[in-house]
């Protein structure tokens, strides 16, 4: 993880709050990629010939643009580290509940419609 957050960082060495909002919009493009991308895969007649590699490259551009936007630093930031650093918290916070949400869909018992 550490080596693709380094990696993103240092892509971007211009990443500043000024540009924040037309990052938060190309993620949205790419998002859009995403959408396309998984739409075609699945449509009987795909007519871009997308494939599922396709759908996973474009979920990869969304990571990208993410955490771009998530290295901005911001206005509460004491110094510029401190997004870089905060990334891993939010991240393995995330990850958790993430797991967690996981967990409960697999555990959940559902009951038929007609029990009483």
């Amino acid at each position: 993880m550490k080596n693709i957050v380094d990696d993103v960082k240092n892509a971007n060495p211009h990443r500043d709050l000024n540009k924040l909002l037309r990052r938060i919009a190309k993620l949205s493009e790419e998002l859009g990629e995403l959408n396309e991308a998984y739409l075609n895969v699945t449509s009987e007649s795909n007519p871009k010939q997308k494939t599922w590699y396709d759908v996973r490259e474009e979920a990869v551009d969304c990571a990208i643009v993410a955490l771009d936007v998530a290295l901005t630093k911001m206005p509460t930031d004491v110094d510029e580290s401190e997004s870089y650093y905060k990334v891993f918290e939010w991240f393995d916070r995330k990850l958790d509940k993430w797991r967690k949400n996981l967990a409960a869909q697999k555990t959940a018992v559902q009951t038929p419609d007609d029990a009483v």
